[in-house]
C-alpha cells in the first residue's frame, strides 16, 4: 500500500526554485541538504507527518537532468516488489544514508518513479 507521494523537481536553477516553492508559494522546508555535490530540500504543506512532499534537487549538469521524478513511499517495500515481480521491470533496492530504501523505475513515458520505504 502506498502512504505518500513526493514529487522531486531537478533544476539548475537551485536558489531561485526554492524560493519560489519556500516564500512564494509558503511550503514548510522540511529538510535541505548541501553534501559532495549532492545539494536539495524538502518540502511539504505541514510536516514530515503529512502525505505529499516536493523535493528540489541542484543538477549543474544540465545533460544529466531529468527534471521530473516521481516518489512514492510505501509502508512495506518487501510486499510491494512481490506485487511487482513479473509485472513491472525495476532496479534493486538501494539503502539511502537518510534511513530509506529506494527502489527505481522508469514509466512508460520515460519519467522516473521511486518507491521507496522510510524516511522522505
Amino acid at each position: 500500500m502506498l502512504t505518500a507521494i513526493k514529487t522531486r523537481i531537478e533544476t539548475d536553477r537551485f536558489d531561485e526554485t526554492l524560493h519560489f516553492y519556500s516564500k512564494v508559494l509558503d511550503l514548510q522546508i522540511i529538510r535541505e541538504w548541501n553534501e559532495e555535490g549532492d545539494t536539495g530540500a524538502i518540502l511539504g504543506l505541514t510536516d514530515v507527518d503529512a502525505d505529499g512532499f516536493l523535493e528540489i534537487a541542484s543538477v549543474l549538469d544540465k545533460t544529466d537532468l531529468t527534471r521530473t521524478c516521481l516518489q512514492f513511499r510505501t509502508d512495506n517495500l518487501d510486499d510491494f516488489l512481490i506485487k511487482l515481480a513479473g509485472i513491472y521491470e525495476h532496479g534493486k533496492p538501494e539503502e539511502k544514508p537518510w534511513s530509506s530504501t529506494y527502489v527505481y523505475l522508469t514509466d512508460p513515458a520515460g519519467n522516473r518513479v521511486i518507491i521507496f520505504e522510510g524516511d522522505v
